[in-house]
């Protein structure tokens, strides 16, 4: 007689993590010949991590070689508050002694490589299962609050834990007690347990992490950082937390210490966006710019279809007060990768920004050559065009780019052009979208007075200069319009030539 197993595969949700749609599907037909009946299925880790945030997942198993890997996924699982410990089987196809070291360095279960037989992969998960789910009475407790406590029920979790510590009194126990009683707004309380856990073990370094989280919320950003440190000291290989204490730090103005916390991210995740954008702009702030563009090169080696980096670089530089080097790279990325036409977009940016529009105009019109509906590009051209008073140009330009990306800009800047051209109506059509897209542009209700004044509806125009005054802009700066829109509307009624249509003419 078979001997009763220790789960109930029915009862488990599990996540396969697989970019491979023959892998994905062959793994997931084990688990169901297992008899499970609950699972998820991710294309990549970046999938996988939004599914781990929110929901309860029993039991992983991931492919290693992803956009986002399996080793960062499993990192995520090891390192968080709640499921930490659940079973994580790693897959790779590689047979490398250096994957699987590091697989079970980082914390994995157990491996399977690739080609796998079904035998030995149901053997793999059912061992891992088998042991995770055969726990003592205390621990089970545990888990089971665990699981409560990742689907937001806070009380029924409290009163599971409640039970661990009546059972040993552990200080795994008593930490998910205080993690609950956290939850429910009970942080004197939760306060208490967390310290009895430090002054009888200084080592338990989560009970440092949930004092640390408790301050946070409290909005004492040094007593979080404080105990971060000590919760980091005892174990650094956290991305997660060591960017939330980089990120505290920044805005401490500790730009140098940040620095240290972000290279400790990259030390687990090498290609991490968080943590190369995160260090380059600490080592600007920190005066280092060299430092911090070389970082925002490496970002963009890793991701070069990313426009983060060159964004990025041009902010730092430009705050550095080295706006040269930010055209400098910029130029240099463009000639060293003429086909990424990001590069293109950003760098004529740049030039109209510093009012060098003939340049910016060479670039785009490369660009153009290259990418005819590029949407940056005719955006950017448009804005030239209209700056030059070429608002016939402007404007189909800016029709182009709204056939691809209507937005609140675009269609205002149309207006604005419209208008120049006395095509008043256009105009008033062209902001009244924008308006609708974006209704808190104070720029857009101006203009939209402007071609009311145009076409001498004084009433409309001096309302919408005062509903732009409601939203912020400068009330002196357009006193003297509201009022001639008055001097206007009473000469109107005495059947007179408003002084507007007097002057225009």
């Amino acid at each position: 007689m078979a001997e009763a197993k220790h789960y109930d595969a029915a009862t488990l949700t599990a996540m396969i993590i697989d970019d491979q749609d023959p892998i994905r599907k062959a793994i997931k037909r084990i688990l169901l010949d297992m008899g499970f009946t609950n699972i998820v299925e991710c294309l990549d880790g970046a999938e996988a991590l939004k599914h781990l945030d929110k929901s309860a997942i029993d039991f992983v198993v991931s492919d290693i070689y992803m956009k986002v890997d399996g080793f960062e996924v499993l990192t995520r699982v090891r390192t968080r508050e709640f499921q930490s410990d659940i079973p994580f089987i790693m897959v790779s196809g590689e047979g490398g002694k250096d994957d699987i070291i590091k697989a079970v360095d980082k914390g994995a279960s157990d491996y399977i490589l690739k080609p796998f037989q079904a035998g030995e992969v149901v053997k793999k998960i059912d061992a891992v299962l088998e042991k995770y789910y055969a726990p003592t009475p205390s621990v089970a407790l545990i888990r089971q609050g665990e699981r409560m406590m990742v689907q937001n029920k806070f009380e029924e979790a409290l009163q599971v834990f409640d039970k661990a510590v009546a059972i040993d009194n552990s200080m795994r126990a008593r930490h998910f007690k205080a993690v609950a009683l956290a939850a429910l707004g009970k942080t004197k309380e939760a306060m208490v347990e967390l310290k009895k856990n430090v002054a009888e073990n200084a080592s338990f370094y989560k009970s440092y992490g949930a004092m640390a989280d408790i301050y946070l919320k409290a909005k004492k950003p040094q007593e979080a950082i404080e105990n971060l440190k000590l919760e980091l000291e005892l174990n650094p290989k956290q991305p997660d937390r060591q960017m939330l204490i980089a990120g505290l730090m920044m805005k401490e103005g500790d730009f140098l210490s940040a620095v240290d916390h972000f290279r400790e991210v990259l030390k687990e995740i090498p290609k991490s966006k968080n943590g190369l954008l995160g260090v380059a702009k600490a080592y600007a702030k920190s005066e280092n710019l060299e430092k911090g563009v070389s970082y925002l090169k490496r970002l963009r080696r890793y991701y070069p279809d990313s426009t983060t980096a060159l964004e990025t670089m041009v902010n730092v530089c430009v705050s550095a007060g080295d706006k040269k080097r930010a055209e400098m790279e910029l130029k240099d990325e463009r000639r060293t990768h003429p086909e990424r036409t990001d590069t293109y977009g950003i760098l004529a940016k740049f030039l109209i920004d510093e009012d060098k529009d003939a340049e910016a105009k060479e670039v785009i019109t490369d660009l153009l050559k290259r990418s005819p509906d590029h949407v940056d590009g005719l955006r950017n051209l448009g804005l030239i065009q209209q700056r030059a008073n070429a608002h016939e140009d402007a404007i189909e330009s800016f029709i182009k780019v709204l056939k691809k990306e209507p937005t609140a800009m675009v269609f205002a800047a149309l207006g604005q052009s419209y208008l120049f051209v006395g095509k008043v109506n256009e105009a008033m059509g062209a902001l009244d979208r924008s308006l609708m897209l974006d209704p808190r542009r104070t720029a857009t209700w101006i203009e939209m007075a402007r071609a009311h004044q145009k076409s001498e509806q004084f009433g409309k125009a001096a309302f919408l200069f005062r509903k732009a005054i409601m939203l912020g802009a400068d009330a002196e700066a357009f006193k003297e319009d509201i009022k001639n829109c008055e001097i206007d509307i009473k000469e109107r009624r005495r059947g007179r030539r408003p002084s507007s249509t007097q002057k225009a003419s």
